[in-house]
């Protein structure tokens, strides 16, 4: 017989609560409890079903909307022990309890859904775009901070820049005769943007870009060329080993810089664009 159905306690995990990051009314659910009787054989049984809304009918995105922060109450679910049947492991998730303060609703979600993120309520208020000590981005959620890798099966939304904030740097050339093949090999494990300093006095020379470690599809990958000083001999750059690209021939002007910009599909660098001498 199912007896336990849910666990309230009023502690230190009321501080932990989460905001929606997309409309999550699927992903939030009441709880009944039907009580044994002679009709179900004296055994009690539990049910997940949609959270009503004012008006009485199932709740809609209206309600549940991307944004809105929803605090735990301290109650959790365990669907083994509160009597929901359970097809699977991921069935048997436990279900934490939360209320919108916003529209006095409660109900279940797993924590660990795609539409929900932590958030901090340490705060003076729950709008994430409230005005709180005078800036519009104080209550908008922490930075976050990382020596780790994100990952994400979905979207990534920002209104700032998703940049890198480092370079690497290719070992600098430096000819001043003779007539050789100079290879730099990119990997895009090292960064986005790719530096790579050149002088050439003499002899006819070229560059060979390869990429050794493949980029996942979709990288966007930055190589900036200089010209230290003034050039006597022409020197060209061109993509060889999982690298697409033009041949480009730098000239013989002194201190110019070139821009290419490479994306990946998954096995080569492909060049999308280069800059005219800057």
């Amino acid at each position: 017989m199912s007896s336990v159905k849910t666990q309230s306690r009023y502690d230190a995990s009321r501080h932990i609560n989460y905001i929606s990051t997309a409309p999550f009314n699927s992903a939030f659910f009441a709880y009944t409890f039907t009580q044994p009787s002679p009709a179900n054989n004296f055994v009690g049984s539990g049910a997940l079903s949609a959270v009503l809304n004012s008006s009485g009918a199932a709740v809609t995105a209206v309600d549940c909307p991307a944004g809105r922060v929803l605090r735990t109450n301290g109650k959790k679910l365990y669907p083994d022990a509160a009597g929901i049947p359970v097809a699977s492991l991921a069935d048997r998730t436990p279900l934490i309890g939360v209320f919108d303060y916003h529209t006095s609703l409660s109900g279940f979600i797993n924590p660990n859904a795609t539409v929900f993120a932590l958030y901090n309520l340490d705060k003076p208020v729950d709008d994430i775009g409230g005005t709180a000590a005078g800036s519009t981005n104080n209550t908008r959620g922490m930075s976050v901070y990382t020596g780790g890798t994100v990952t994400a099966v979905g979207d990534i939304t920002t209104s700032g820049q998703l940049r890198s904030t480092t370079s690497t740097a290719l070992t600098a050339i430096s000819v001043s005769s003779g007539s050789a093949t100079l290879t730099r090999d990119i990997n895009p494990a090292l960064g986005q943007v790719f530096t790579l300093s050149v002088q050439a006095t003499g002899g006819t020379n070229s560059i060979a870009l390869t990429q050794t470690t493949a980029s996942p599809s979709g990288s966007i990958v930055y190589l900036i060329v200089t010209l230290t000083s003034s050039h006597t001999t022409a020197i060209s750059v061109a993509g060889t080993t999982n690298m697409k690209m033009v041949t480009q021939a730098l000239g013989t002007v002194a201190s110019k810089v070139w821009v290419f910009t490479f994306v990946s599909d998954g096995t080569n660098l492909n060049q999308v664009s280069i800059s005219p001498a800057l």
